[in-house]
């Protein structure tokens, strides 16, 4: 086997080889390595989309772990708001997120040392009073886009959505911004699966999280699914739909 692939060279390498070959060489692919990450640019250049929605969240970084999906004049601020956070001397007391008509989030923030307003960067940290956020943007497939081949969510704050599986391309799937496939759920990991569709059927792999991936009550390492086959992630169901020509029945 040849030197490790360093973070920038895997940031930059199309991902087109198979489930097997990703899975072989998965510590320099799916490290937690913040260079690292998959392309979701060329995914969606791939899928063919023509419509598509960015999903933007803030990571608390102190206490339990929850994700605060951000909708336009969402406010956090000290005692008040939509979260409420404590007060820490020379930490604003309040930021207002606001989404441009051109998809940009921007956020005002008041009474500290970093008052005023600016546009914000996908994984940029902050401070709101004494707790630190994590700013997290993720280009994700709109509801209303059926794609020839998907995984289709099913429950959580994602249902309905599709995740599209051009052909022979490796899509990886998960809670971080670094999937192709961007998804939350109870028990989803970071990068939970991957997924590659040859023709009719789609091969998917376990990524070693706890919850694992679930096919008829057993957790499977590697398996491949036929069109409406069912798998389990977490809390959500994900299913494999496939249709032979763009807007066919199934």
């Amino acid at each position: 086997m040849g030197p490790a692939m360093s973070a920038k060279q895997a940031a930059e390498t199309p991902h087109q080889g198979s489930v097997a070959e990703l899975l072989t060489n998965r510590d320099p692919l799916l490290a937690d390595d913040a260079g690292a990450s998959f392309d979701k640019t060329s995914m969606l250049a791939l899928s063919e989309l023509d419509q598509v929605d960015v999903v933007a969240w803030l990571v608390p970084l102190e206490g339990a772990f929850e994700t605060l999906v951000l909708r336009d004049r969402f406010r956090v601020a000290v005692g008040s708001g939509d979260y409420s956070v404590e007060a820490a001397e020379g930490h604003p007391v309040e930021a207002v997120f606001d989404l441009d008509p051109a998809g940009n989030w921007a956020v005002a923030k008041r009474g500290g040392s970093s008052d005023g307003v600016r546009l914000l960067r996908d994984n940029e940290r902050f401070f709101v009073g004494a707790t630190e956020f994590l700013f997290k943007l993720a280009a994700r497939f709109s509801s209303k886009q059926h794609a020839a081949a998907c995984l289709q969510v099913v429950g959580g704050v994602d249902d309905g959505r599709q995740v599209a599986l051009p052909e022979g391309v490796v899509v990886c799937v998960g809670t971080d911004q670094s999937c192709s496939g961007v998804i939350r759920g109870e028990g989803l990991g970071p990068r939970h699966l991957l997924a590659e569709r040859r023709d009719a059927s789609c091969q998917v792999a376990d990524l070693g999280c706890e919850a694992g991936v679930v096919l008829n009550g057993e957790k499977i390492g590697v398996t491949t699914l036929r069109p409406n086959d069912e798998i389990q992630v977490g809390a959500l169901r994900l299913i494999f739909r496939f249709h032979a020509e763009p807007g066919a029945s199934s």
